[in-house]
């Protein structure tokens, strides 16, 4: 047996760390990319809401056409990202990809993302519930309104198993936008979107922790204000 000296032992050791250490964290330039192209199909979508605050529905089909190819390479590019650098993103940031596709009129490929998420915690299942439950209520193969209910049912029953009112709270506000949203953006109907846009003016009003930032960005802030553009 060969008995080595502790000194280069230790310091083999550490070279292996400092060696394996690198090959698990990806080029801060590569990171910083992904994101990137996550901004940018963040900021697409911001045109589309602004357009729908301002009631012009004719320009929204416009803008979506124009940028068709746009859309989708960042949504390809984005999903690769994902699957190459798992835990760097966040929960909304993960879920991009799938709802751009949702927007595109894509849902059955939107539900196909979303399925191969690996959701851990009560916060990522109520996430993922409320994602499905957007998806049936599309136009197109994937429309099922009973199935959107029932997903949205899922995700309310994770978020109340939540031991923090506040995200009890949270969940309960990503829920009310996501249908809220199915209901405008899918033409449903005023009186069957109505009770989400009351419930979620409520909400923005008398529990801001329950809707900052973090939790609702600017796009669904202003989904009352929409509702309120289509439906008054």
């Amino acid at each position: 047996m060969v008995c080595l000296p502790a000194a280069f032992v230790v310091a083999a050791c550490r070279f292996y760390g400092r060696v394996r250490l690198k090959m698990q964290l990806p080029d801060v330039a590569t990171v910083a990319v992904a994101r990137g192209r996550l901004s940018e199909l963040q900021d697409l979508r911001a045109e589309i809401f602004i357009q729908q605050a301002v009631g012009a529905d004719a320009g929204i089909a416009g803008l979506l056409e124009a940028r068709a190819s746009c859309r989708d390479r960042l949504v390809q590019e984005s999903r690769r990202y994902r699957v190459a650098l798992p835990g760097y993103f966040t929960d909304r940031e993960t879920l991009l990809p799938a709802e751009e596709q949702h927007l595109s009129g894509r849902p059955v490929e939107a539900l196909e993302v979303v399925t191969a998420l690996n959701a851990e915690g009560l916060v990522q299942l109520a996430d993922m519930a409320r994602f499905r439950g957007s998806l049936p209520g599309a136009q197109g193969p994937a429309q099922d309104l009973e199935a959107a209910r029932e997903a949205f049912k899922n995700a309310r029953g994770h978020g109340e198993n939540l031991a923090s009112e506040a995200g009890r709270q949270q969940i309960r506000a990503k829920e009310t936008c996501s249908q809220l949203f199915m209901g405008l953006s899918e033409n449903i109907g005023c009186d069957w979107s109505a009770p989400f846009a009351d419930v979620l003016k409520d909400l923005l009003e008398n529990d801001p922790d329950a809707c900052n930032l973090r939790v609702l960005d600017g796009d669904a802030r202003m989904m009352p204000t929409t509702f309120e553009a289509h439906c008054s």
